[in-house]
């Protein structure tokens, strides 16, 4: 198949000919295994590997060219750094709610940890593999070798955090927030690896230790997870119905690792300027 010249059209073809297939695929499934919530875990598992084959034979067959972005040596280690600094900047931001007296905590809740475990975390790891997938290995990619690195980190991280307008209790502030702490954390850790482990690693610690875990509300929506706490405080404090992406203290926490990651992706030559490519 012959690619379009520029980038943009390239980026085009690459939603259409990928999204219809993970979004058909994940229909099927879904038609396809009983309704039981026991099954969940399956769904959730064929489908991540549904949308890694489909983006790896996209790469393959119209790129014409390996998927280093998603080799395995060393993505276990990659994936699971990403969650644990993810996690920490959550339990940072959670111990700075309890120091001031905004997070309370009530115990713990055995069955909502339970749900955690078996459907929170799956679905959770799906959806970040998901967005990291189209976001950062086809958008951001593909716009950088367009626009180069800088243009392409500033275009994909409003674009991700616009894409979160619609969800529950959410408004301009709230999309604007997430794009600059989340949009540009997660950019940034594929500039520094060129690999897609560690910014799918961030992307699903970070929701899963809200939601399943510290019982912080994701995105709008409300958490189920092992502890249950009652928070409340100022919103540009507690992130108020919208949960911590709203609030000016994680976004300041994500921004810090943020410029580290880009400045050991300068440091490592891996910022690239418009129509320049990094060496095989």
């Amino acid at each position: 198949m012959s690619l379009p010249r520029h980038p943009l059209l390239r980026l085009l073809l690459a939603l259409v000919l990928i999204g219809a297939p993970f979004a058909l695929g994940a229909k099927l499934i879904q038609l396809v295994l009983p309704a039981d919530p026991d099954w969940r875990v399956v769904g959730n598992l064929l489908r991540g590997g549904w949308m890694l084959c489909v983006y790896a034979g996209y790469v393959r067959w119209v790129e014409r060219r390996p998927a280093l972005e998603l080799g395995l040596r060393g993505a276990g280690r990659e994936f699971a750094a990403g969650a644990g600094l993810a996690t920490l900047l959550i339990a940072v931001y959670v111990g700075l709610l309890a120091v001031t007296g905004h997070y309370r905590l009530q115990g713990l809740d055995a069955a909502q940890g339970w749900v955690a475990l078996s459907s929170v975390l799956p679905a959770m790891l799906v959806v970040a593999l998901a967005e990291e997938l189209l976001l950062r290995g086809l958008l951001f990619r593909l716009l950088e070798q367009a626009w180069g690195s800088w243009a392409a980190l500033a275009a994909s991280s409003l674009i991700f955090g616009l894409l979160h307008q619609f969800n529950p209790n959410a408004s301009l502030y709230t999309s604007l927030a997430l794009g600059l702490e989340l949009g540009v954390m997660f950019a940034a850790a594929y500039m520094l690896t060129r690999r897609l482990w560690l910014c799918t690693g961030l992307h699903f610690g970070w929701n899963f230790a809200q939601a399943g875990v510290f019982d912080v509300p994701m995105s709008g929506f409300e958490a189920k997870a092992w502890f249950q706490a009652e928070i409340d405080g100022p919103t540009w404090l507690s992130g108020g119905a919208f949960g911590a992406e709203g609030a000016v203290p994680s976004v300041l926490l994500c921004l810090g690792l943020s410029v580290g990651l880009l400045w050991r992706a300068r440091v490592a030559g891996r910022i690239l300027r418009r129509g320049e490519t990094l060496p095989d």
